[in-house]
Formats: structure tokens, C-alpha cells, sequence
């Protein structure tokens, strides 16, 4: 696995259940909805009315930097992943020593502003990173030792560690719960590629969706019903920089795919941004509470800010600096809202 794939993964990986603005409830009673956001590398919180903003500031020692992971069902208790400083470095190799890097996993009480280290039982590993909370009492890690990654199913504890993944099969990420929490589907870093794949919530009855060369299927979001996984192809190949996808979606089961999109027209790893303020990320499409898609658009004529520097070392993810004349453009779209609606209507 490359460096920069591999520092996606680490990063989206524990992000499985937290993209973007994500909803929130005060209490499990109801209460002021709230959005959690991220933004230059800080975490926020505001009622969706615009007051009570709040940035997560937590007096742990030796921790350099915290993400959000997602939330528990309780409604009012979120889950963060903290970093220590980095071991690898001068004289130290990314690929030896980054994955020793000490993680910790913590459960912060939104409430009573109480911060809980999770995950402290049985550790497998320096380096494990939360990626989807299957319930309050149990969650899906992914464990880094040296080469690819594992996911395991374990106690928020740490204890009763299950394999979810095997070893040697490639770095999973992308992870998310169907609407009933009895299925999870998943993205795969192999060897023979992205791949995409559903299976029980402990790892068992495993179906690929997706999956072929040339092909770099990433990113996974099941539909309200539960009966389709929502997931983008981007033509590695032809897009080295992973600038550009379509938007797919496969039944659950494998027995169909549909690509709605053509001419990878939408936003996928699109980097963004000036010399001070550059960056970069994965977007994903997202399914609507109705059962719509919506996804940033790729609009005519555009291009990345940042392109990719064929054969050039991969320091730092970043590209060559477009011109001025070449500016990053999108909107976002409903994709196919009508045949959502009419599988709605059951016609």
C-alpha cells in the first residue's frame, strides 16, 4: 500500500460513521438538534439555529491530534480518536515506523463533558482506529500492525476481540451499518484492487458488490430501506490523482448494479485550496431520509486546483498548483430522484 493511501485510510477509516456535518441530538429524549463539523483541523459543535457554538478542546497530555468517529446510540455521547505524536520521521520510514504511533479511543459525554478512554482491554496493537459503532456496547476497530490493516469486532472495552476481517486480504475501510444494524458494507484495499462488499455484523456471509480492474470502488452508505449499497467507481487508471468518479449503487444482495452517472461526473478525491490553505479528502455521495442521492457535480471545463505529478515522489498528497484560469467548480445534484421515487411507489 502507498503512503498516501494509507494515510487515507487511517484517516477515513475512523471516520466511517462521521462525514461532513453530522446531525445530533441532545439527550436521548430529543432536544436542541445540533450538527458536529470540522474545521482547520478543529472539531465544532452549533445548534442548527446558528448559537451555542462549541470547539472540542480536551486537556489530555502527549495527544497531538483528536478527530470525531461518530456517536453513540444514547444520543448524547460521541466518539473521538486521539493521536499521539508520530514515531516515523528523519532516519525513521514511514512504512516501518507510522503504524507505532500509540491511538486512543474515547467516548466523550456531551452532557456532563466527562471524556472516557475506551478500548484500553486486550490491545492488540499501538495503532487502532474506531470504524463503526454496531451498538453503545460494541464496535468494529481496525488494527495496524506492520503492513495492511485488520478489522475487528470487539467490546468498547477492548475485550471478547473477534476477527472481522482476515489477515493478508487487504486494509478495509469505508464502513457502514444497514438501517436495521444486522449487515455491514465496506470497502477493500486488495491486492487485486478497491473493492466493494457487504457481510453479517460479525464479519461472516461475505458478498462482493463490486469489484474489477481498472476499477477503484470506494465508499459505502445503505439506503433508508435497507435494500441498496450506494458506493463510487473512479477509473484509477485513466485518473491517477482519484479526481473524478461515478455514482453507483448495487442491491444488497449482488444480484444488481446500476451506474447512474457517466463520465465520472462527480467531485471524488478532488484537492482544493491555495498554497496557505490546500487539502484534500474523499467526497462521497449520501442518500436522502426519502431515498434520493445527493452528490457534488463536476461542472464543464473544470479542473482540480492541485493536479497530479506523474511519476513524481508522493511527499505529501498534494499536486502541482493549476493556474488561476483553470478554476475548481461544482454544484450539488439529486442524482435520479424520479427512480427513486418510483421505487418508492413499488412501480
Amino acid at each position: 500500500m502507498r503512503r498516501r493511501d494509507f494515510l487515507y485510510v487511517t484517516a477515513l477509516g475512523s471516520l466511517g460513521t462521521l462525514c461532513g456535518c453530522q446531525h445530533v441530538r441532545a439527550g436521548s429524549g430529543g432536544g436542541t438538534p445540533r450538527l458536529f463539523y470540522t474545521s482547520a483541523g478543529k472539531t465544532c459543535m452549533i445548534n442548527v439555529d446558528g448559537t451555542g457554538q462549541e470547539t472540542f478542546s480536551f486537556d489530555v497530555p502527549n495527544q497531538a491530534t483528536w478527530q470525531p468517529c461518530g456517536f453513540f446510540r444514547d444520543g448524547h455521547r460521541a466518539l473521538f480518536l486521539s493521536m499521539e505524536p508520530r514515531r516515523d520521521g528523519p532516519g525513521r520510514p514511514f512504512a516501518e515506523y507510522y503504524h507505532q504511533t500509540p491511538t486512543h479511543i474515547w467516548a466523550y459525554d456531551l452532557e456532563s463533558k466527562a471524556l472516557t478512554e475506551l478500548a484500553t482491554k486486550d490491545r492488540l496493537a499501538p495503532f487502532c482506529t474506531p470504524q463503526l459503532l454496531l451498538s453503545d456496547e460494541r464496535m468494529l476497530v481496525q488494527v495496524v500492525r506492520k503492513g495492511d490493516g485488520q478489522t475487528y469486532s470487539m467490546n468498547v472495552d477492548g475485550s471478547d476481540a473477534q476477527e472481522f476481517t482476515k489477515a493478508g486480504e487487504g486494509m478495509p475501510y469505508g464502513l457502514s451499518a444497514s438501517p436495521g444494524g444486522k449487515h455491514v458494507a465496506y470497502h477493500l484495499a486488495s491486492p487485486q484492487g478497491y473493492q466493494i462488499w457487504t457481510c453479517d455484523s460479525e464479519g461472516g456471509n461475505r458478498v462482493r458488490l463490486a469489484g474489477a480492474p481498472g476499477h477503484l470502488y470506494f465508499g459505502t452508505s445503505w439506503s433508508p430501506d435497507g435494500q441498496w449499497v450506494l458506493y463510487v467507481d473512479c477509473l484509477d487508471g485513466a485518473d491517477p490523482g482519484h479526481d473524478w468518479a461515478d455514482v453507483c449503487i448495487s442491491r444488497a444482495d449482488g444480484s444488481e448494479q446500476r451506474v447512474l452517472t457517466t463520465g465520472q461526473a462527480m467531485w471524488f478525491a478532488a484537492t482544493y485550496g491555495d498554497l496557505k490553505t490546500r487539502g484534500g479528502g474523499s467526497n462521497l455521495p449520501a442518500w436522502t431520509h426519502d431515498g434520493a442521492i445527493i452528490f457534488p457535480r463536476r461542472l464543464p471545463g473544470t479542473k482540480v486546483p492541485w493536479e497530479y505529478r506523474v511519476g513524481q515522489p508522493d511527499t505529501d498528497h498534494f499536486k502541482i498548483f493549476a493556474p488561476r484560469n483553470r478554476p475548481m467548480a461544482g454544484t450539488l445534484r439529486f442524482a435520479d430522484v424520479a427512480w427513486a421515487r418510483r421505487r418508492r411507489s413499488g412501480l
